[in-house]
Parts: structure tokens; sequence; C-alpha cells
């Protein structure tokens, strides 16, 4: 099923039309995407499913997902354009060394071609329907540093942040500088006694890897993941953080967030850019 599925995409990415085709088009981040079951901590069985509707009038072209998951009929051609008022559950092909995957939107009907993703832990999928994860739009991806706010290190949990780049920049680099937070809830000022500014505690460069996705470099993707943020020793005894993330090139873009998961229910919390 898998070399099927590969060689369907080879044939359709391959094709310079195809290419010529996507290269202006809106990149679409799907930060997370798994083709079947993939297992975690402590017998959690995880999956997604990506959901696309096109509600424009006319037929929208979008493309990165297989648009033959049954194989062509006689011969693969070129790939067609989705069709108007239809919800569909496209398989969309992964990466084997970063996470994610991008579509590419015309951009004249981006706004009408709604994405949703949602993972779930279909090990107690009696229990929940999961957790929607944030589609990325283009105007989305940061230049210059960023913030994820209110980032939880409580026991019980376990988290992890995932940093893209969507032009999948060679040698791509960050900078991530955690703050200690104290939570205030006055809104007054006393200049005798004002409130306390988060704190760095500490700071890292992180390298993305690039990886070549099958056909054309349309989409490729950069990525960088930091699991386990709560055993860190920069951040030990400290109980919330904002982390700052921002680009080392300033031509560079990136985005990120945080996955807060707990060991218990498995229910999924995000964290995004703020």
């Amino acid at each position: 099923m898998k070399s099927r599925l590969v060689l369907v995409l080879s044939i359709a990415l391959a094709n310079p039309l195809f290419a010529q085709r996507g290269a202006t088009y809106e990149r679409v981040l799907l930060p997370i995407v798994i083709q079947g079951e993939l297992p975690g901590a402590l017998g959690s069985r995880w999956t997604t499913l990506v959901t696309i509707t096109n509600t424009a009038t006319q037929p929208v072209d979008v493309l990165g997902y297989d648009w033959a998951p049954r194989g062509c009929v006689i011969l693969c051609a070129e790939q067609p354009f989705t069709r108007p008022d239809v919800t569909f559950f496209p398989t969309v092909p992964t990466g084997k060394v970063t996470q994610g995957a991008m579509l590419r939107v015309d951009p004249t009907f981006s706004s009408n071609v709604a994405v949703n993703v949602r993972v779930q832990d279909v090990s107690r999928q009696s229990q929940t329907w999961g957790t929607e994860i944030p589609v990325v739009r283009e105007a989305q991806f940061r230049r210059g540093r960023f913030s994820l706010l209110d980032v939880p290190l409580s026991i019980g949990f376990r988290q992890m942040l995932r940093i893209y780049d969507p032009d999948a920049t060679p040698s791509g680099q960050v900078i991530v500088r955690f703050y200690r937070v104290v939570p205030s809830v006055d809104t007054t000022y006393d200049p005798m006694n004002p409130p306390t500014k988060d704190i760095l505690v500490g700071e890292r460069s992180i390298g993305l890897n690039t990886e070549a996705r099958p056909g054309t470099p349309l989409f490729n993707l950069g990525y960088a993941e930091l699991p386990n943020l709560a055993d860190l020793p920069e951040v030990q005894g400290t109980a919330r953080i904002r982390i700052e993330v921002e680009p080392v090139a300033p031509t560079q873009r990136a985005w990120a967030f945080v996955s807060v998961t707990n060991n218990e229910t498995q229910h999924v919390t995000t964290v995004i850019p703020q």
C-alpha cells in the first residue's frame, strides 16, 4: 500500500506542469500528520484526520495530498481540481525525518478552502474526540521573534516544542529562549512594588532538519522538536514559562507550537504563537 502511494505521488509530483502550477500558491502547513496509528507514551495510539472543504462556487486547485488513494484506472494524469461543496478526508504524505506536511492552494480562492487537522488517541477514543491542531496559513508564518505564552511545566504532563520552517531553509536555525513567568492578576501600577518581569533562564540554538519530499521541492519542510520541556536543566524549579522563538536569518520564516499532554487522560492542549 505504502509503495503504491509513493509511486502515485512520485508520478504526480514529478510532473513539471504540476510543479509550475504550485510554485506561486499559498502554503498551508499541517503541523502534525500521521498515517495509520503511531504508538506513544503510556500505551497511547495516535492518529490524525485531515478534513478539506472547498466552499467556492467553482473547483479550486489544492496540491499536496494523495488524490488517487485507490490507484488509477488506466494512467495517472495531472491532479484534478478540488470540487466545490464536497467535504473529504484526504491521505496526506508524511515525512520520514520532519513532521507535518505542506499543502499548496490557489491563492485566488484560498479563503474558500477550509482545512482541519484533528489528533486523537484511539486507545481512549470512547472518552474524547481528540484535539484540533492549528492549520497555519501563509500569512501566519513569522519573521523575527515570537512568543508562546504560559507553558505549564506541571507534574503529570509532558510538553513538546515543535518548530517549522515552511521554506525549508538550508541549515536553518532558530534561537529559543525560556523565560520564568511570575503570575500576576494585579493591573494597577504601584511604583513602590512594580510587577515582576519575566526572567530569562535559558537560551538554546536549534538547527532545523530539512527533508526533501517526493518529486518536487514545493513540499519540503524544515523541522525541529524539543521534547520533555519540564526536564530541561534551565527550567527546573519553574512552574510556568514563556518560550520565545527567533529565526537566526532575517529572511527566514518560522512557526512553532507546544503540545501539553496529560499523562493519565492523554488529553492534548496546544499553545500557539502570539
